[in-house]
């Protein structure tokens, strides 16, 4: 009988642990949406232009990452990005059509 309660105790701490290591885990991908959600706020969606350092941190590259892929040609100058005053431009909707067609 003592080893029974003592695996019982056992499993259900492991399950405890299991469930805690689960909920941090959804907690730190809750965190990373509402940082997201805020950074679509900030950019106003998916509209209209708005510069690299804006643009690329939206779609999980970093600036260097997404003008390299502009001067490369992987994206349409004009459709999905701009250079003014010698800095990028980036249509937010352009591009995610861009890499949801498997073009990045």
């Amino acid at each position: 009988m003592p080893n029974t309660i003592g695996r019982l105790m056992a499993d259900h701490l492991h399950q405890t642990q299991t469930a805690l290591e689960d909920l941090k885990r959804l907690l730190a991908r809750v965190d990373a949406l509402e940082q997201q959600l805020t950074q679509l706020k900030q950019s106003d969606g998916d509209q209209g232009w708005m510069t690299i350092k804006k643009a690329a941190p939206l779609v999980g590259m970093s600036n260097t990452a997404l003008a390299q892929r502009f001067r490369r040609g992987v994206y349409p100058e004009g459709v999905v990005w701009s250079m003014e005053n010698n800095r990028y431009l980036v249509n937010l909707r352009a591009l995610r059509d861009h890499m949801a067609r498997g073009q990045h």
